[in-house]
């Protein structure tokens, strides 16, 4: 009983290293796309984010993701596009993310965990 136990344990602790290394990957995307806006682009996405963060707080029953489409210019040897990527992050963790990084302060998956 005690080898079955460790198998799920590892189980699930590979289960949970996966979700935190997809998260880290999600948010590093979107650093990517954060960083590469203007300072008054990402002064309108904080205020818009803060909006519908505000909404969620007031109660209302809906859950969102956003969708953060990012591209390197990094073509290969044919001219194609050879990096791109997507995150699906909540508004607030996108804002928590963005207040961090506009403070000089690193974002981390362990920032988000209870």
């Amino acid at each position: 009983m005690l080898e079955k136990e460790d198998g799920e344990g590892n189980k699930s602790r590979d289960a949970f290293t996966r979700q935190l290394r997809h998260f880290d990957n999600q948010l590093s995307e979107f650093r990517q796309s954060y960083d590469s806006r203007s300072a008054e682009e990402r002064k309108q996405l904080r205020e818009w984010l803060e909006k519908v963060s505000n909404l969620q707080e007031e109660g209302y029953d809906w859950n969102m993701n956003i969708r953060v489409h990012t591209e390197n210019d990094v073509l290969d040897d044919n001219g194609e596009l050879i990096r791109w990527g997507d995150a699906d992050l909540t508004p607030a963790t996108m804002l928590q993310a963005i207040k961090a990084w506009d403070e000089g302060d690193n974002f981390t998956p362990s920032s988000v965990l209870p």
